[in-house]
């Protein structure tokens, strides 16, 4: 119907969408991995003690740096890794999740974290991603205007969706659908 979305329709009838969706939220999701080090590690010619916690994140600004006590290391490598997502994994690609589907139980693909610090609301999230995009293009003629895909701005972190930079915005124009 006109004024309704059918999700169970978008989830199995739609994988372009899915796709869509995935793809964003591989480029975009800054999310964290925390983990408790269990025995002396060393990472980078530092040793990492027992009981201390590392935070996992992206995106890479240095290989081992230190926030107050917690250390971070970062895992944009899972997510442009070109052994995974191919030659160019810094760009938009709508059907990569259509195409291989396998990826989105990948290792690699972690937009919603891992373990018991995976995201409860993931569910709701991408129905209400793919529901908001459904609406979007059943109610206006969209047309991207910008050349590129927007980039983050690494400099300021981001418990969540990355930042992106100043200028980097995706320009749409919206006409009402008749």
């Amino acid at each position: 119907q006109r004024d309704q979305v059918d999700e169970a329709y978008l989830l199995e009838q739609c994988p372009k969408l899915d796709s869509l969706v995935s793809e964003t939220l591989r480029l975009t999701v800054t999310n964290s991995l925390g983990r408790v080090i269990m025995e002396p590690t060393v990472v980078g010619g530092k040793v990492l003690e027992p009981g201390n916690k590392i935070m996992v994140r992206l995106p890479v600004v240095a290989p081992l740096y230190c926030l107050s006590d917690i250390r971070q290391l970062p895992i944009h490598e899972l997510h442009y890794d070109t052994e995974i997502w191919g030659a160019e994994p810094g760009s938009l690609d709508p059907n990569r999740f259509v195409e291989n589907p396998k990826l989105s139980k990948s290792q690699s693909y972690r937009p919603w974290g891992g373990g018991h610090t995976l995201c409860p609301g993931r569910f709701l999230a991408k129905r209400s991603a793919n529901a908001f995009v459904a609406i979007l293009v059943t109610k206006y003629n969209v047309t991207v205007q910008s050349d590129t895909f927007p980039k983050s701005d690494g400099a300021r972190p981001s418990p969540g969706v990355v930042t992106i930079g100043r200028g980097e915005d995706l320009k749409l124009r919206l006409r009402p659908r008749v």
